[in-house]
């Protein structure tokens, strides 16, 4: 049974929380923009679920937008911050379009409890793959500042 708690004001167009009964919370943490240039951009959202400790496993999906490269196989894919470094070794391509001018492809990955911590723990994120580096904006930096006040130093 999943009970979803009312929305907490701060942060709820950031994250949300649900009640799994003796399996814990699960948290969805909605997609985090960061830029390359013109309108091409990587977004990532997060979901993991959340009992006692951070032993478990976290599910990553990202998409790439980009006016002339359509993505059909990364082979790393590095996140980067000023705690650390997360290697992702061929992430699943879930699947490619065209959306306007631009192409859009989605992949997906895992990630432990753990390096999604450490990936809140500080907004200067790097995520680069290809030869393409992707940072985020200042509003985006702040929204990952919040997520990691509101939701992941619950964990500490």
């Amino acid at each position: 049974m999943m009970l979803r708690p009312g929305a907490v004001k701060s942060g709820k167009h950031l994250y949300e929380s649900y009640f799994m009964g003796n399996a814990g919370i699960q948290y969805f943490i909605k997609p985090i923009t960061l830029k390359f240039k013109n309108e091409n951009f990587f977004e990532t959202d997060f979901t993991f679920k959340y009992l006692r400790n951070l032993n478990d496993s976290a599910v990553m999906n990202f998409s790439i937008k980009h006016e002339n490269n359509l993505y059909k196989r990364i082979d790393t894919l590095l996140l980067v911050n000023n705690n650390s470094t997360i290697h992702i070794i061929s992430p699943t391509l879930l699947y490619n379009e065209r959306l306007n001018h631009h192409y859009i492809s989605r992949f997906s990955t895992k990630l432990t409890q753990r390096e999604v911590r450490m990936l809140f723990a500080n907004q200067n994120w790097v995520i680069r793959f290809g030869g393409v580096s992707f940072i985020p904006s200042g509003k985006t930096k702040k929204n990952i500042n919040k997520l990691n006040d509101s939701v992941f130093k619950l964990f500490d």
